[in-house]
């Protein structure tokens, strides 16, 4: 699916009916997704548009330097670059506003939509620990079963956190571990045990099983909606 430029609404043709065109033809192409249960990463970039409208709205200044300028000549007299102007900054930003003001509400729009298809799906994802979990659980696996899976996926973890001036922030790092074909055998607990065999430096690793009630898209939603679970729950 084609993006949409971070800096789409400065980017030429500054028209409001043409910007409505290129965002809303966007946007359906994120319903779409939506349809097919993949929230991600659509709904992340959405947000970063919407974060960035906002500024822009907010920021006139920002805005004024985003002006195009062409470069006409140069005045060797001078010792100075000369460019031309087709429109007036003034008028420029005007209708960027314009074109700011259009976009914000069918971004909001969208982005709360995403947002009620991931609460509705987390609804129906289901976690456990596997074993008896260790006091420190910031590293370890966790298990990806759904419905209408073939396989039972497994990945690593690990879970940092890392401080600004302003706050504290948890961050995850994954990593794919092993597939498993699910039969009777292939418990959660066989698991754990099979993954401490291959990975002895981790001897008493915390283990998460998820379990969803329908098939979901693993990358575009599956995998994101764990990550934020595990790091939600992460001990730090």
């Amino acid at each position: 699916m084609k993006k949409l430029e971070k800096n789409w609404i400065t980017a030429p043709i500054i028209d409001t009916e043409y910007k409505q065109y290129v965002l809303l033809a966007y946007l359906q192409e994120i319903k779409s997704s939506y349809s097919a249960l993949m929230i991600y990463p659509h709904l992340s970039e959405l947000i970063d548009q919407y974060c960035e409208l906002i500024q822009l709205k907010d920021n006139k200044l920002q805005l004024a330097e985003k002006f195009p300028k062409v470069l006409k000549s140069i005045d060797s007299a001078e010792m100075k670059l000369v460019f031309s102007k087709d429109i007036t900054e003034e008028n420029w930003v005007e209708e960027v506003i314009r074109i700011i003001e259009m976009a914000i509400p069918f971004v909001k729009e969208t982005i709360q939509e995403g947002k009620n298809i991931y609460e509705e799906i987390e609804k129906n994802i289901f976690v456990e620990p596997v074993g008896v979990a260790p006091l420190k659980n910031d590293e370890g696996y966790f298990i990806l079963n759904a419905s209408g899976f073939n396989e039972t996926l497994v990945y690593g973890y690990k879970v940092s956190l890392f401080e600004t001036p302003d706050d504290k922030y948890r961050a995850i790092h994954t990593k794919y571990a092993a597939a498993f074909v699910k039969n009777l055998s292939t418990t959660n607990h066989y698991i754990k045990l099979e993954m401490i065999k291959q990975y002895p430096e981790i001897p008493n690793p915390s283990v998460y099983a998820f379990e969803s009630n329908f098939a979901i898209p693993v990358d575009a939603t599956y995998l994101p909606i764990a990550k934020r679970m595990i790091t939600k729950m992460a001990n730090m």
